[in-house]
């Protein structure tokens, strides 16, 4: 709309009209963070872990992310499958820490700080990874709805899939008047969702034993059957089985799709010919069963899991509260069926995702390769995530042993002079 033309009343009228007017979505103060002109990374000779050419190769990046994220954008741009990461919640007694003076600025909106936070991060982000990738975030309730708007701003609405619910603890805290939560979410969303293939869980024994027969003898194996009508179908006609029954329902398929079914013997009608028709679905054909969005403590393992695993590879009791669980990673990984993805962590915090990275690899012979970027505050990545990679590639944890490579680096930044 021309604006220029309109007179003081009009545009007076014009600027009632839009802050009245209801929009969906997050508003916010939108700062840039800032970057300084020269940033490098600089390899930190003699903490890598090397022992062959022909196996993989890890990184870890101590420094700003944000600097990282900006490096990896020049020489990792649309190369990552998968990027699974924990950034920080927002509450009320801990401010957001940023690397210049912008955190000082009083921003009027509500959470504007740490959406500008996460708002530059994730849109590099998409930048890194693949067309088919998808990215999964951990976040708590109170930031879930507001991440959940900036994600569909970045990614798009359409590429959103789902919402997993991860059972963080076993006990529950009795110092909230309303309902105690055990629970955390992670945000699962894809670069592209038309062209994601997700990893299915194999068929239980015991279901195939049940559920799988073949009465017919069909040369291509076990089969069971299914109902080929609902009664919400638009459309009703006539099928005439082998004994000349008619069945008249509101079929699933068309006429020409159901005759198609019968001369590829994919009709089941009874032993007698006289039963209404069931379609045939052979277990040779089952991909396995999809996946669930509740994940279990019991099978996926909780905070304090994590913390134990933690202390024990680190051997010794680490200040690191919160770690998330190998088995809960390992699982987030699994998502994706290919064995040889690239996998990015940028709030690598205590390293569990290259833990769940080398035992997957080792588990499957797989060749998974992951970039974990953290920095040093409070020496995180000095006395945490680097000793539990090293500890792990160097055979000092119990029932532990990896011969894959790591590549130490750190972020240098230049200030002009």
């Amino acid at each position: 709309m021309d604006y220029t033309n309109l007179s003081k009343e009009e545009l007076i009228k014009t600027l009632i009209e839009l802050e009245n007017k209801q929009q969906y979505g997050l508003s916010w103060e939108r700062k840039k963070e800032y970057l300084p002109p020269s940033i490098s990374k600089e390899e930190q000779i003699g903490k890598g872990i090397f022992y062959s050419a022909d196996t993989n190769t890890h990184q870890l990046i101590e420094g700003e992310n944000l600097y990282a994220l900006h490096l990896l954008r020049e020489t990792h741009k649309e190369s990552f499958d998968l990027i699974s990461t924990d950034p920080p919640y927002f509450t009320r007694n801990k401010d957001l820490r940023y690397t210049d003076s912008f955190s000082t600025h009083k921003l009027k909106f509500k959470y504007s700080e740490w959406l500008n936070f996460m708002y530059n991060r994730m849109v590099i982000a998409k930048d890194l990874l693949k067309e088919d990738g998808i990215i999964a975030i951990h976040i708590d309730d109170n930031m879930q709805p507001y991440l959940r708007l900036l994600m569909d701003e970045i990614f798009g609405e359409k590429n959103f899939i789902m919402d997993i619910v991860w059972q963080k603890k076993y006990g529950q805290a009795n110092d909230r008047k309303t309902i105690s939560s055990i629970t955390e979410t992670i945000l699962l969303y894809a670069k592209n969702i038309q062209l994601v293939e997700f990893s299915r869980i194999p068929l239980k024994e015991d279901y195939v034993s049940k559920q799988y027969k073949n009465p017919d003898n069909d040369p291509r194996g076990l089969w069971r059957s299914v109902e080929m009508y609902k009664d919400k179908n638009p459309k009703v006609y006539p099928v005439t089985a082998p004994n000349g029954t008619v069945w008249e329902k509101p079929w699933n398929v068309t006429p020409e799709n159901f005759q198609k079914l019968i001369e590829e013997n994919r009709i089941w009608w009874g032993k007698e010919g006289t039963a209404m028709p069931r379609k045939k679905l052979f277990l040779s054909e089952n991909k396995g069963q999809i996946m669930n969005n509740l994940w279990i403590g019991k099978e996926f393992g909780t905070v304090g899991d994590g913390k134990r695993e933690l202390d024990r590879v680190i051997q010794k009791r680490s200040a690191f509260l919160y770690p998330k669980p190998v088995e809960v990673q390992k699982k987030i990984v699994s998502l994706l069926p290919n064995k040889n993805i690239k996998v990015l962590d940028f709030f690598a915090g205590s390293g569990t995702l290259g833990q769940a990275v080398l035992e997957l690899n080792q588990e499957d012979d797989g060749g998974r390769e992951c970039i974990l970027i953290t920095n040093n505050e409070n020496k995180i990545c000095e006395e945490i995530t680097y000793p539990r990679l090293k500890n792990l590639l160097t055979g000092k944890v119990e029932d532990k042993s990896f011969q894959e490579n790591l590549e130490v680096y750190k972020i240098i930044q230049k200030e002009p002079k």
